[in-house]
């Protein structure tokens, strides 16, 4: 079943108006794309670790496309932390 979603939403993903990206935190939970786990436990290094991964990324692709749009693109990568799939690149104008 996981695998027909998850081949199903790369076929939308792919198709969408580009840049499109699939982003896998390998070790996310739900309240992993939030600040409140660091603001309970703040020693927590994993959490942190997540978090900047996150924000990371986040910024990687705003700037790739707000900043600097022209041609850059989020880079594909694959990790124990993050799996990044490039579905669709940045056509040039």
């Amino acid at each position: 079943m996981q695998a027909a979603t998850w081949a199903r939403d790369a076929s939308l993903l792919s198709s969408a108006s580009s840049p499109s990206y699939r982003a896998t935190f390998q070790q996310a939970e739900h309240a992993s794309f939030s600040d409140e786990p660091l603001l309970r436990e703040p020693a927590d290094a994993n959490r942190e670790k997540s978090m900047k991964i996150l924000r990371d990324l986040i910024v990687e692709f705003f700037d790739s496309t707000v900043a600097e749009p022209l041609g850059r693109s989020v880079a594909a990568r694959s990790n124990n932390d993050i799996h990044v799939e490039v579905l669709a690149t940045q056509r040039k104008p």
